[in-house]
């Protein structure tokens, strides 16, 4: 690459970080302490790693894959190891993400569309400002999940794509990108596993605008990357005795299409920006290019469809397909421009981008305070509550729902009776049974429920089985301790089943004097 393109992607990169602070000021200032309480998972299994060597939910026990992404645990594991605040290190690696995620984007543009002053500088900044001005960049930039590093991804994959694109490209050097392609898809999929459908068809797509033989196809491309997907079953086996992830017990539903609402609410929301990408089909010249963008796109969007929306903030497993939009945007803009060469229509095209950035930017400040408030709720409730028991030691146990910043910050061996780190619960909601008394007969210290009320135990629709959870507490003699605060709605019952511990149970957490927690059950509205 020219050197001239650098400085101009450096310029365009410090535009971007100022039109980012510009647009999301607001939402900077409200949700900076957000932190979604499934990151702390990621944070557990990083630390026992670190202390173990092994990817355990509860050290010294059975391991279990809870965890979304390896990648991401593994760079926890490498902040803690260096003695850097391993959320920090998280956030600052999701900054990086989205900072080389736009540059990919923009070497990839440089490569597949004619040079000259729109394409070299106008259209870089159109791509740079709508990339940083989706309203749901800041979520994901603090919510310490690893959703900006699959943006990160997807550029790369884009960036490496667009080799096969070039006719005058140096065809000896096939070989070597397939390979390298395969091995950072290998990277790309341990990090989202539904990258694989991408990544298979991405090899058939360079293969067939590259005109690359199917032999080197074969075994510079799939032979490495599906060897690496059966070496990774092979491992997960021999160390979870799983074929596959508990998320996948838990997320993939029985029905049809769970996450078909999502994908709706999704196009309602980014509908303009697909409809102006895809009319890049139209055109004769930018047909393929736009083409193979949102097939690959299209492809991880449909595989989402038979996916629960469980914690998906901010559009959680669709936010990185953001780069593929925009980059089937851009160059749908580059090939209109050089078939109309009109200034009155770059001018247009600059003004329809400031109108979309507009739109796309605009904080739905009821969403913003939400997570404000979730952020509140959970530094009050659930971070609170792990800080109090740790105090008591950590030869304890629990059983809770909300397994992610408790047993993080408490180090007690928990049960998670969501399901996502415990083998028996998440294979017994897959087969439509709650293991109620396998979780009851592991005798947890600490029983915490979920209740929509604080003053009656009422347990919200999607998680009903907690009744059986309740209804065995109480046969086996559990007694209630208090309850906590998340929000109006949203409150942790604490159950315990030894008169002692429950008294050291609240006694620390009325140490913390925490004006969340009440002894009693809250009077009923109007009592």
């Amino acid at each position: 690459m020219e050197s001239k393109h650098w400085v101009v992607v450096g310029i365009v990169l410090c535009g971007a970080t100022l039109a980012f602070f510009g647009l999301h000021h607001q939402a900077l200032s409200l949700i900076s302490g957000y932190v979604m309480d499934d990151s702390y998972i990621t944070l557990r299994y990083a630390h026992n790693l670190i202390q173990t060597g092994q990817l355990t939910w509860n050290k010294g026990h059975v391991p279990a894959e809870g965890f979304t992404s390896v990648v991401w645990v593994i760079c926890a594991s490498l902040f803690i190891a260096m003695g850097i605040d391993p959320l920090t290190g998280l956030q600052v690696t999701a900054a990086v993400s989205l900072a080389g995620a736009l540059v990919l984007l923009l070497l990839t543009l440089q490569r597949l569309v004619i040079k000259d002053m729109f394409t070299t500088w106008i259209l870089p900044s159109i791509v740079a400002l709508l990339l940083v001005s989706n309203r749901d960049m800041v979520i994901h930039l603090f919510s310490g999940m690893e959703t900006m590093l699959a943006l990160f991804f997807w550029a790369v994959h884009f960036y490496c794509l667009s080799w096969f694109y070039l006719p005058e490209r140096n065809r000896n050097r096939d070989g070597m990108h397939l390979f390298v392609w395969s091995l950072i898809c290998v990277v790309a999929t341990l990090n989202r596993p539904e990258f694989a459908l991408v990544a298979l068809a991405s090899f058939l797509l360079a293969g067939r605008v590259g005109n690359i033989s199917w032999k080197k196809l074969i075994l510079q491309a799939y032979v490495p990357y599906v060897l690496a997907g059966v070496m990774d079953e092979i491992w997960r086996w021999i160390h979870f005795h799983q074929w596959l992830p508990l998320p996948f017990y838990i997320k993939v539903s029985h029905d049809s299409l769970p996450g078909l609402q999502v994908a709706w609410n999704y196009m309602r929301e980014y509908g303009v920006v697909l409809l102006l990408a895809a009319s890049g089909l139209i055109l004769p010249s930018s047909r393929r290019r736009v083409a193979g963008v949102l097939l690959l796109a299209g492809i991880l969007y449909a595989s989402l469809l038979i996916v629960a929306p469980i914690m998906d903030v901010g559009d959680r497993y669709l936010f990185p397909l953001w780069p593929a939009w925009l980059l089937a945007l851009a160059l749908t803009m580059a090939e209109i421009h050089h078939r109309l060469k009109k200034v009155w229509v770059d001018v247009g095209v600059v003004c329809l981008s400031l109108l979309l950035t507009y739109f796309l930017h605009r904080p739905n400040m009821d969403e913003i305070q939400s997570l404000h408030d979730y952020a509140m709720g959970l530094n009050q409730a659930h971070i609170a509550l792990g800080k109090a028991l740790h105090s008591m030691g950590t030869q304890h146990s629990i059983a809770l729902g909300d397994a992610g910043s408790v047993p993080y910050f408490s180090d007690w061996y928990a049960v998670d009776t969501y399901g996502l780190n415990s083998n028996e619960v998440a294979l017994g909601r897959w087969h439509h049974h709650y293991p109620d008394q396998v979780i009851m007969s592991r005798e947890p210290d600490v029983l915490v429920l979920i209740s929509s009320s604080g003053h009656t135990l009422a347990t919200p629709d999607e998680i009903a089985y907690e009744q059986l959870l309740y209804r065995d507490a109480l046969e086996r003699n559990y007694h209630f301790i208090g309850l906590l605060r998340f929000n109006s709605g949203y409150y942790l019952w604490l159950y315990g089943r030894n008169s002692n511990l429950e008294q050291q149970v609240k006694h620390r957490i009325e140490a913390e004097k925490l004006t969340s927690f009440s002894p009693h059950p809250l009077p009923a509205a109007g009592s």
